[in-house]
């Protein structure tokens, strides 16, 4: 049978509303196959992208999540009981990192 990492929580983080930080974040909490969690963290930005195609002559702002576990310093890069626990330690990461 094929083992699978299932997303099981998806939490926006809106930084920018709390401390003078221009972006916002968001937390993806998996579920292993041995039954624990862990915390991906992704961070939003913008890009100013240009259609491949000729019609017009357009650019076209999105707004994209990218991974950024490494610029945070003290991520928790390990595995734990529950879904809370994971949660929790993620969120103090991220506020450890702006105080």
């Amino acid at each position: 049978m094929l083992s699978y990492i299932e997303l099981v929580k998806t939490i926006y983080v809106p930084l920018s509303e709390v401390h003078d930080c221009a972006t916002d974040f968001k937390i993806e909490i998996l579920k292993h196959p041995d039954g624990t969690f862990s915390a991906r963290l992704f961070r939003q930005e913008y890009y100013a992208l240009k259609p491949s195609f000729e019609a017009e002559e357009m650019i076209a702002d999105e707004i994209v999540y990218v991974p950024d576990s490494h610029s945070i310093r003290d991520w928790p890069e390990k595995r734990y009981a529950s879904v809370e626990q994971c949660i929790q330690h993620s969120l103090e990461a991220l506020e450890n990192f702006f105080h």
